[in-house]
């Protein structure tokens, strides 16, 4: 039995000036029917982390290679997920 799952965006807290972010669904609802809508919430938290910690390497003067190297491993991940999702969704 799946559990049911939360996710509350944090993307507006990045844009906070852009009113249409505000109007994004902020409440999703599980249990999840398909391995698809699986695969689609992780690469939304893992897009919103990625943003996140992308703002932070933007503004920082002092960045570590390791940092450097997350990033390009996260935005990786983020591709291929992408490529995953479009290759798995149903034609309509």
């Amino acid at each position: 039995m799946k559990t049911k799952q939360y996710r509350i965006p944090t993307v507006s807290g990045y844009f906070a000036n852009l009113s249409a972010i505000d109007k994004l669904p902020v409440l999703h609802d599980a249990p999840t029917d398909t391995a698809v809508t699986e695969l689609q919430l992780y690469f939304n938290d893992l897009y919103q982390v990625f943003l996140h910690r992308f703002s932070e390497y933007a503004i920082t003067d002092t960045v570590t290679e390791k940092e450097e190297d997350r990033l390009a491993a996260m935005f990786l991940e983020l591709i291929k997920t992408k490529r995953t999702l479009r290759d798995e969704e149903p034609v309509l």
